[in-house]
Order: structure tokens, then C-alpha cells, then sequence
């Protein structure tokens, strides 16, 4: 069975590879579980200094898997389904939080589709390379939930300033990743997302010499 994840290790740069083309990367239980032990693990992985989290394929990470069915099992044996639902709920919500907490500098190497959870995966890292490919959305809002889950109306103010960021959160709309470049590097925005060439290795190679040079900056904890 393919592993959910692919992690390599580049000297004191870390490649996390999301690792489910078929589905654009899509999170089920078994990356969610995979995910949330990775970034436990970092605490003590005094050698990695920076980690480019990046999608296999032509997606980074198209957000819930909403197609993944029964098979998967339950999230919390033992409970009711609606109790499931929310230690889900509650867990998917965490890994922002693991991932903040993670030592390491994290660079988003944006090669397509970032939605949903996977936008949020995005927003939570320090920065943000992007093909022209990538695309970003606050997906959540077109299944019938708020358009503000898992940390995206914490960080997006912060990235996009607030009209840019309510603009998205309030309609569930696409942003391209002209449009999304725009917008970082506007006066209201903190932060700014980098162009790097279409998908191709040249994106890995980009995510990584900008890596090595966030290495040698001391950890952010």
C-alpha cells in the first residue's frame, strides 16, 4: 500500500511530500494520522532546519476527501457517529497547531490546487512558493460550512489583509495564483507569496534553495 506521505531529507532541508495523486492529495484518515505523527516527530529532529511541504502530481492538496468511504473505519472507535465526527473535527483543527508549534521553518511549494484543509495546510506554513498552476479557495463554504474552518480566518487576514481575506472566506470562490500574488503584495498584506516556474523538478529546486538559505536562521521555537 502507498504510504500517504513521502518524506526525504536534503541535508538540513526536509521534502514532505503529500503522496495521494489520484485523489489530488486529498486528506483521509490515514494521511491525517500520518500528518499529525510527523509533526509530533520534528520536535526531535534536531538535524532538519527547514521542511518544504509540497503535493505529488498536479495538486497540493485538494482539501477533505470527501469521496473516501466506510472502508476507512472510524476516526474514534467506540463512539457514536457524532462524537466521530467532532474528535475528527477537533484533530483536523490540531494539526494547524502542530504544525505552528513545529520547530522548523515551513515553506508551501503551491504546485496546484490548494482548497479547503489544503489551503489551510498552506497558510500555516511561513512561506508560500507558488506555480502558476496553484489555485487557493476556502472550499469549505460550497459543502454547506463556514468558510472560516480549520485556521483559515486566523491566518488569511494576516497573509491577504481583511478585504482580500473576506472576499474569499465570504463566497468560497477560486483565487489564482496571479490574483493570489497580487493580493500578498499589496499594502494591507504581511506576508507574500513568491512565482516559481510552471510544475516541473525546477519547483522542488526552487522550494529547496530557498530552504537552504531559511536554514541558516535559528529555529523559530
Amino acid at each position: 500500500m502507498e504510504q500517504p506521505l513521502h518524506f526525504e531529507s536534503r541535508g538540513p532541508v526536509g521534502i514532505l511530500t503529500l503522496n495521494r495523486p489520484e485523489r489530488l492529495n486529498a486528506i483521509d484518515h490515514a494521511m491525517l494520522r500520518a500528518l499529525r505523527a510527523f509533526f509530533d516527530a520534528r520536535h526531535r529532529d534536531f538535524a532538519t532546519r527547514v521542511i518544504v511541504i509540497t503535493g505529488a502530481g498536479r495538486g497540493f492538496c485538494a482539501g477533505l476527501d470527501l469521496k473516501a468511504g466506510p472502508e476507512q473505519g472510524p476516526w474514534q472507535p467506540g463512539v457514536g457517529p457524532v462524537q466521530d465526527s467532532l474528535t475528527f473535527q477537533e484533530d483536523i483543527a490540531d494539526l494547524m497547531v502542530k504544525m505552528r508549534e513545529c520547530p522548523q521553518a515551513l515553506i508551501a511549494a503551491v504546485n496546484g490546487p490548494a482548497t479547503g484543509g489544503g489551503l489551510s495546510i498552506a497558510l500555516a506554513c511561513d512561506m508560500r512558493i507558488g506555480t502558476a498552476a496553484a489555485r487557493f479557495a476556502c472550499s469549505y463554504l460550497n459543502l454547506g460550512l463556514g468558510g472560516a474552518d480549520v485556521g483559515s480566518s486566523y491566518f488569511l487576514p494576516k497573509i491577504v489583509g481583511m478585504a482580500h481575506a473576506a472576499d474569499m472566506l465570504y463566497t468560497g470562490r477560486i483565487v489564482d495564483a496571479r490574483k493570489r500574488a497580487r493580493w500578498a503584495s499589496s499594502p494591507a498584506s504581511s506576508n507574500r507569496m513568491t512565482s516559481c516556474p510552471p510544475p516541473s523538478p525546477s519547483r522542488t529546486a526552487s522550494s529547496a534553495r530557498r530552504a537552504r538559505s531559511a536554514s541558516a536562521s535559528p529555529s523559530r521555537c
